[in-house]
This record gives structure tokens, sequence and C-alpha cells, in this order.
């Protein structure tokens, strides 16, 4: 296995790669509905239409070619979470608005830490879990805040993980 940047021209199996890590957590099923059909479509175009540029950091876990995992990170004092939410207001649609809701309470408990730097997302192709790449992928940011003389990450997990 090998950690490296995720290449532009792997997006799109990032994208493919998320919607299948997530797509039966509990959170992803409560936004988008029981439908598993269904929800592989919203939740596949949602992370399509996500422009994963805005981490600053992004480490993917290779086996050759083969994307197994993929890690979306900002460095300390940089932390997307942080900054991100300023103030929106809460969206009509209940899928919006459960990601709002989300979204606010995340940036209100990441407002108590001290400097940080943030794992935003963290996914492992269902295949490959099991065999230490989101361990990897963890070591591997790590070391890319501690070099940046960074010393807290944070990291928030549904509760059945």
């Amino acid at each position: 296995m090998e950690i490296r940047a995720l290449g532009a021209d792997d997006r799109p199996a990032a994208a493919r790669l998320l919607t299948r890590a997530f797509l039966d957590e509990p959170y992803v099923i409560e936004q988008y509905g029981e439908d598993r059909v269904r929800r592989e479509a919203l939740l596949g175009q949602h992370y399509a239409e996500e422009d994963p540029t805005r981490f600053e950091v992004l480490l993917a876990a290779y086996d050759g070619s083969d994307l197994l995992g993929l890690l979306e990170g900002s460095m300390p004092g940089r932390c997307l979470a942080c900054t991100r939410q300023a103030d929106a207001p809460r969206p009509d649609a209940p899928e919006d608005a459960l990601e709002w809701e989300f979204r606010t309470n995340q940036a209100e408990a990441h407002a108590t830490q001290d400097e940080h730097a943030w794992v935003g997302k963290l996914g492992v192709d269902p295949e490959a879990q099991g065999r230490g790449v989101g361990p990897a992928l963890l070591a591997a940011f790590a070391e890319h805040v501690r070099a940046d003389g960074g010393r807290l990450v944070l990291l928030e997990c549904q509760p059945h993980r």
C-alpha cells in the first residue's frame, strides 16, 4: 500500500469510493432515506459535485493503481470546520437542514479546542476495510501536521464506529 496525494484524475474514483464507504452509515440513511438505490444516487451526486480541493490535504491510499481510501484534511489554524458554517441560515430542505445542524454543532465543538488540524473525511472502500488503510492514512496525515508544527488533530466519527 502506498499513501500519496490524490491525483486530479482520481477525483471521480474518489467520489465513487466515498459513496461506497458511507452509503449505509446511519447518518446518511437519516439524511437520504431508507431506499438504498435512491440513497446511492443522491450520495453519489453529492460526492461527484463536492469540490475536494476545499481541503488543503488530500491523501489517498493506493494498491498499485487501485484507490483504497481517502483522507481530506485541514492543517493547523486553517480548520475548514471552524470557518465554513459562519452564520449560514438554516436551509429549508430537510436533508440540507440536517447537514447544516451537524456543521453548526461541529463548529461549536471545534471552537472549544486549541489550534488544531482536522480530518474532514476518512473513507475506505468496503472491500479494503480491515487491511489497515484507515490507520495508514491517519498516520500519514499526523506526520504532515507534525511537520507543519501542529500538535492537535480533531476527528469526529459516528457513535457506531
